[in-house]
């Protein structure tokens, strides 16, 4: 059965039905919207007959439009139409036709998206856009604004009256966020960038071109890591620290060097001092701290060599040492030591018997 080709058009509905579909079930979103808006034209269609088959076909058009895996069997039409009752309280009737079943609307006019949403699936949308909101000012997210604004006009949705149940860790007051736009599109484009980088121990910028291959974010801060022509090797840079960028006209070196998605897993945070290698450390968990360590794991690779009696343990780590991992080890104070090997300990030692001297002496600090 034909139907008209023309591409469907933005609704309030429509966006909310979508976010809330995304929210539920990311994988197959929006494949099944696809669909329930096809099938749901056609069965607004007061002039045309549609059997199974015809929706089938009249979704699969959509979809190979979409790129998108297509139907291959008429149960799942069926499960759409059961789920758009369900759903969405429509009534869909059924006419049989010599030998064939043809589907439409009960009533003329009659339309999922003419239903207005529950209130706790509003609240749902709410609280999903408030979650989708930290995407706001990140390239490609750029819809979010408008879906934003919309959703509130359509639904009359008071943000002052619906208090937020999920918060991140993050601070949107940090440097450098101006040029993550800038750097984000440098990576998808292939772009080399000629960076000028403010160090804390130096009064001057210093300037670093950088062929970029992936933007990480920790402890609140954004590190934009790429190959540093003049060192020829992987180098980061916070973006706190950047001044000013801009692109250069010369050949991007393609990243085949490293897989980001293993990249990380063998260290805390984002640093890789030069000639570390991968280390086994061996740390002492009192027994008041031991049972947030086991159950939030310093690193992926923890495992416990053995309980104590006294509700401590000893728990060894796999990586390579760096300033995040000594950083962890000392917030932990009096409530972690580090039991081998020696030069890491010797090191943690120091810094300890240094934090003890400053509070105890105005002398200089040996470190």
């Amino acid at each position: 059965m034909a139907m008209s080709q023309k591409k469907y058009n933005f609704t309030p509905i429509l966006a909310a039905k979508w976010l809330l579909n995304l929210y539920k079930d990311m994988a197959n979103t929006k494949n099944a919207t696809i669909r329930e808006i096809i099938i749901d034209r056609c069965l607004s269609d007061r002039h045309g007959r549609y059997s199974v088959r015809d929706l089938m076909e009249a979704c699969n058009r959509r979809l190979e439009e979409e790129k998108m895996d297509l139907i291959t069997s008429t149960t799942t039409i069926r499960l759409d139409l059961n789920n758009m009752e369900t759903h969405y309280g429509v009534h869909i009737v059924s006419e049989k036709v010599g030998r064939n079943i043809f589907y439409r609307y009960a009533r003329r006019g009659e339309s999922i998206f003419h239903m207005q949403l529950k209130e706790n699936e509003l609240q749902l949308l709410n609280q999903t856009m408030q979650l989708l909101s930290r995407f706001e000012g990140v390239p490609h997210f750029e819809w979010l604004e408008e879906i934003n604004s919309r959703l509130s006009s359509q639904f009359l949705m008071n943000p002052a009256n619906q208090k937020p149940v999920v918060a991140f860790d993050e601070n949107p007051y940090v440097e450098g966020m101006k040029y993550y736009r800038a750097v984000y599109s440098a990576i998808v484009k292939k772009q080399v960038l000629e960076i000028k980088y403010q160090s804390f121990k130096k009064p001057e910028p210093f300037t670093y071109t950088i062929h970029p291959y992936f933007l990480k974010q920790y402890n609140n801060r954004w590190f934009l890591f790429g190959w540093y022509e003049d060192w020829n090797e992987i180098t980061n840079i916070p973006l706190d620290r950047i001044t000013d960028l801009k692109h250069v006209s010369r050949p991007y070196r393609e990243n085949k060097d490293v897989d980001f998605n293993q990249f990380f897993r063998e260290i805390i945070g984002v640093s890789f001092p030069k000639g570390a290698e991968l280390t086994e450390i061996h740390l002492w968990v009192d027994r008041q701290q031991w049972p947030y360590i086991k159950t939030k794991p310093l690193h992926a690779s923890q495992r416990v060599v053995q309980e104590n009696e006294d509700g401590s343990a000893e728990i060894a780590i796999e990586v390579i040492p760096n300033f995040e991992l000594e950083s962890r080890i000392l917030a932990q104070g009096m409530h972690m030591k580090v039991l081998s090997p020696e030069i890491f300990r010797e090191r943690i030692h120091a810094q300890v018997k240094q934090a003890l001297w400053n509070y105890e002496s105005e002398i200089k600090p040996l470190l």
